[in-house]
């Protein structure tokens, strides 16, 4: 058949189907050559193995069929990359399957299916309805079993945070399991009457009470040059705020001077301090 050479329009030259006969080299620029090259290899034809002999003013290629060994190790070639696409395929899907093989639960999906007992004011349908408009970013309230409002103000694959009622709250942590350690959700009740004051419980994925974590002593919030009457106070009223360190990790808790008057606030500033304590129920706090 005679084409017309991609390498040199202007030029006209005998070519093959994997190889061209101008001085550009064999199949390199030749109308579907890389692609015929490579049948022909799997027919028993290798192009790159062609041996050039003179023909006028140019070498023309001549073509050498492989032998039966080298038609059995290049399909082995091929029987090679074919299994070893194969095997990463499959250990992409395993890895990407790997949560539901280990049986882990997202947080999300226990929210939704929680007993009506951790969330009296909420029903199934509540929680999927606050859930919906939350992923949506819809900002919108549904109306809970108090005649009052509910939403969720944050959520992620492993953090929640509802605004139960005007004063009051929950939030939720997905605690990863590390080493034998299960998956545990730590829940934080946070009421507000006016100063804010925190419970918080620990549960197994389904929702089994695994019991109260253990909140600091008020002495742990104070230093030596807190107020007298400041501390007697905020030590008898014994109210803390618990929150989420950035990485869930354990716990914030900081006592409130909304009991205080302007100038006991005022005198108690740098010698109030946050504590941070682990998140472990109270047998396991006291057995470290």
């Amino acid at each position: 058949m005679r084409r017309t050479c991609a390498a040199k329009p202007s030029t006209c030259c005998w070519c093959s189907w994997a190889w061209c006969s101008c001085l550009w080299g064999p199949g390199e620029y030749a109308p579907g050559g890389g692609a015929v090259e490579r049948a022909r290899i799997g027919s028993g034809y290798n192009a790159t193995a062609m041996q050039p002999r003179k023909y006028g003013n140019q070498d023309k290629p001549t073509r050498k069929r492989l032998s039966s060994r080298e038609r059995a190790e290049t399909t082995y070639e091929l029987i090679h990359i074919n299994m070893s696409k194969r095997i990463q395929t499959i250990i992409l899907g395993m890895l990407t399957l790997q949560p539901l093989a280990w049986g882990q639960v997202t947080l999300r999906d226990a929210f939704a299916n929680a007993p009506d007992s951790i969330f009296p004011l909420l029903t199934r349908n509540n929680r999927l309805d606050c859930l919906d408009f939350a992923e949506g970013n819809v900002t919108m309230e549904v109306n809970n079993l108090a005649n009052g409002k509910t939403r969720i103000d944050s959520i992620t694959h492993d953090y929640l945070r509802i605004q139960m009622t005007p004063r009051s709250r929950v939030e939720l942590r997905m605690l990863q399991a590390a080493g034998q350690a299960p998956q545990r959700i730590c829940v934080i009740h946070t009421c507000k009457g006016p100063a804010e004051d925190s419970h918080v419980t620990l549960y197994a994925t389904d929702w089994t009470p695994l019991g109260q974590v253990e909140r600091p002593r008020a002495e742990e919030f104070f230093d030596e040059g807190m107020e007298r009457e400041a501390r007697g106070i905020l030590t008898d009223l014994s109210l803390m705020r618990a929150t989420f360190s950035g990485d869930g990790a354990s716990l914030i808790w900081t006592m409130p001077t909304t009991e205080l008057n302007k100038a006991q606030r005022k005198a108690s500033e740098g010698h109030l301090h946050s504590v941070t304590t682990a998140i472990l129920p109270k047998t396991a706090a006291k057995q470290e």
